[in-house]
Protein backbone atom coordinates (compact mmCIF):
# COMPACT_ATOMS: atom_id res chain seq x y z
CA UNK A 1 0.00 0.00 0.00
CA UNK A 2 1.43 3.40 -0.75
CA UNK A 3 0.46 4.41 2.70
CA UNK A 4 3.24 2.53 4.11
CA UNK A 5 6.07 4.09 2.09
CA UNK A 6 4.26 6.91 2.97
CA UNK A 7 5.07 6.39 6.74
CA UNK A 8 8.26 4.93 5.90
CA UNK A 9 9.82 7.79 4.20
CA UNK A 10 8.50 10.29 7.26
CA UNK A 11 9.57 7.46 10.02
CA UNK A 12 6.20 6.79 11.53
CA UNK A 13 6.66 3.03 10.35
CA UNK A 14 6.45 1.71 13.83
CA UNK A 15 3.40 1.26 14.72
CA UNK A 16 2.74 -0.73 11.33
CA UNK A 17 4.39 -3.81 12.90
CA UNK A 18 1.59 -3.37 16.07
CA UNK A 19 5.05 -4.71 18.87
CA UNK A 20 6.66 -1.59 20.85
CA UNK A 21 10.25 -1.21 20.74
CA UNK A 22 11.61 -1.77 24.29
CA UNK A 23 13.64 1.53 23.70
CA UNK A 24 9.92 3.03 23.61
CA UNK A 25 8.52 4.93 26.97
CA UNK A 26 4.76 3.21 26.78
CA UNK A 27 3.12 6.85 26.54
CA UNK A 28 5.49 7.85 23.61
CA UNK A 29 4.22 4.62 21.61
CA UNK A 30 0.70 5.30 22.96
CA UNK A 31 1.03 8.86 21.30
CA UNK A 32 2.93 7.52 18.18
CA UNK A 33 0.18 4.86 17.23
CA UNK A 34 -2.69 7.41 17.70
CA UNK A 35 -0.48 10.12 15.52
CA UNK A 36 -0.11 6.99 12.50
CA UNK A 37 -3.65 5.87 12.62
CA UNK A 38 -4.97 9.24 12.27
CA UNK A 39 -3.04 10.10 9.38
CA UNK A 40 -4.23 6.60 7.98
CA UNK A 41 -7.47 7.62 8.37
CA UNK A 42 -7.29 11.06 6.96
CA UNK A 43 -6.08 9.48 3.82
CA UNK A 44 -8.97 7.30 3.65
CA UNK A 45 -12.74 8.21 1.97
CA UNK A 46 -15.51 8.26 3.99
CA UNK A 47 -17.30 5.24 2.97
CA UNK A 48 -13.76 2.76 3.77
CA UNK A 49 -13.43 5.20 7.37
CA UNK A 50 -16.76 4.02 8.41
CA UNK A 51 -15.61 0.38 7.69
CA UNK A 52 -12.87 0.83 10.33
CA UNK A 53 -14.01 3.20 12.79
CA UNK A 54 -13.98 1.08 15.60
CA UNK A 55 -9.88 -0.07 15.00
CA UNK A 56 -7.92 1.64 18.11
CA UNK A 57 -4.44 0.40 16.48
CA UNK A 58 -2.82 0.91 13.87
CA UNK A 59 -1.56 -2.82 13.11
CA UNK A 60 -5.36 -3.75 13.79
CA UNK A 61 -6.18 -0.78 11.04
CA UNK A 62 -3.83 -2.21 8.54
CA UNK A 63 -5.17 -6.35 8.85
CA UNK A 64 -8.82 -4.71 8.52
CA UNK A 65 -7.96 -3.08 5.53
CA UNK A 66 -5.64 -5.89 3.80
CA UNK A 67 -8.78 -7.68 4.89
CA UNK A 68 -11.05 -5.24 2.85
CA UNK A 69 -9.22 -5.44 -0.32
CA UNK A 70 -7.16 -8.74 -0.39
CA UNK A 71 -9.64 -10.56 -0.77
CA UNK A 72 -11.03 -12.36 -3.99
CA UNK A 73 -14.41 -11.14 -4.97
CA UNK A 74 -16.99 -12.40 -7.58
CA UNK A 75 -16.12 -9.09 -9.97
CA UNK A 76 -12.67 -9.56 -9.75
CA UNK A 77 -11.80 -13.51 -9.38
CA UNK A 78 -11.87 -13.91 -13.20
CA UNK A 79 -12.80 -17.76 -14.85
CA UNK A 80 -11.08 -20.62 -13.78
CA UNK A 81 -10.22 -22.77 -16.52
CA UNK A 82 -13.17 -24.84 -15.74
CA UNK A 83 -15.62 -21.51 -15.92
CA UNK A 84 -13.68 -21.13 -19.62
CA UNK A 85 -16.96 -21.44 -22.31
CA UNK A 86 -16.03 -22.47 -25.60
CA UNK A 87 -17.77 -21.13 -28.20
CA UNK A 88 -19.59 -23.19 -30.97
CA UNK A 89 -17.61 -21.33 -33.91
CA UNK A 90 -14.43 -22.34 -31.88
CA UNK A 91 -13.82 -18.44 -30.40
Amino acid sequence: MQIEDYLQAKKLHLPLFGVKPETMKAEDWVLLNRQVLGVIKLTLSRSVAHNVVKEKSTADLMKALSGMYEKPSANNKGASDEEIVQFEDGR
